[in-house]
């Protein structure tokens, strides 16, 4: 279920009570994305059910705990968007299932599939090998030209769920719920703490997928060259046991040109590195991911 991508329609917009505040938002898009795709089998008030696609099982403790929401504000929420006929309620004393009521319209709609197929052929490969599905933990680096950056390398890997690194200061405010719904790692470019290092490499021993954009900044001079990639991704992908696959997005000359991107050969840094790996050593395998995603240059 941790795999897979969403539609997120424009409508959303329009909703008074989804776009109440930034927890009703928070709340709606984690539903969303904790949502089955297909039938499940799961233990439910002490008997198995099925859960169809749309349908979820949440406790209401345990996310109001990891998200920093309070319970009864969680409650009050979810009752209100039942009220509001976008979903429904049946609880037991430990857990609740939840329905989307419209989950079909817009999640297997054919203007879905054709927003997928429309973005999918934009992207270009190496070669046959970096065609490949992901399988696994993986790590995802691109260089950084724009705010919709993640959007697009999300459209480009589009069957697995991403946890993205971003900066800390994104998780000020109210904006933090929808970060932490989005699974979103904060890091302090400035100082990268040993918790976030730790989180990123158990994301990836766990078997996900983290994106980043090692630059740590957009590239906003004249060539929007890329910028100097750092050696902490390579060392967490080593401790991680997981590959490095480099991306390109290519810089957009207009507001209406196309996005191209092009998606290299995953590295596989821990057989590059061995065991004992020298400081020279990493430094020498983030110059060829640096050098990989400069040859991605030339396919888009």
């Amino acid at each position: 279920m941790a795999e897979g991508w969403i539609c997120l329609h424009r409508k959303m917009l329009d909703n008074g009570t989804v776009c109440r505040d930034a927890a009703h938002m928070a709340i709606w898009v984690y539903l969303l994305l904790s949502a089955e795709h297909e039938e499940t089998e799961v233990l439910f008030g002490g008997e198995r059910r099925v859960l169809k696609a749309g349908e979820l099982m949440i406790s209401v403790n345990k996310f109001a705990e990891t998200y920093g929401i309070e319970k009864n504000k969680t409650w009050r929420i979810l009752k209100r968007f039942e009220a509001e006929k976008q979903i429904t309620i049946c609880s037991d004393k430990q857990q609740t299932m939840i329905k989307i009521t419209e989950w079909g319209k817009y999640q297997f709609s054919s203007v879905s599939e054709k927003v997928r197929h429309e973005v999918r052929h934009r992207v270009r490969h190496e070669h046959k090998k970096a065609k490949k599905k992901i399988r696994g933990g993986a790590m995802l680096v691109s260089n950084h030209v724009g705010f919709r950056d993640p959007v697009y390398l999300q459209f480009a890997v589009w069957y697995r769920r991403q946890h993205f690194v971003c900066l800390k200061e994104l998780f000020e405010g109210r904006a933090a719920l929808l970060f932490k719904g989005f699974l979103c790692i904060p890091i302090d470019r400035e100082d990268m703490s040993m918790n976030s290092l730790r989180t990123i490499v158990s994301e990836l021993k766990a078997g996900h997928v983290v994106s980043m954009f090692p630059e740590g900044h957009i590239s906003e001079d004249e060539n929007k060259r890329m910028g100097s990639f750092k050696s902490g991704m390579v060392l967490m992908a080593m401790q991680g046991k997981s590959p490095i696959i480099p991306i390109y997005i290519k810089p957009k000359e207009h507001f209406y040109s196309r996005v191209v991107m092009a998606i290299g050969e995953p590295v596989d840094v821990c057989s590059i590195l061995g065991n004992r790996p020298s400081l020279s050593a990493i430094d020498g395998v983030s110059a060829i991911i640096k050098e990989k995603e400069e040859k991605l240059k030339e396919l888009v």
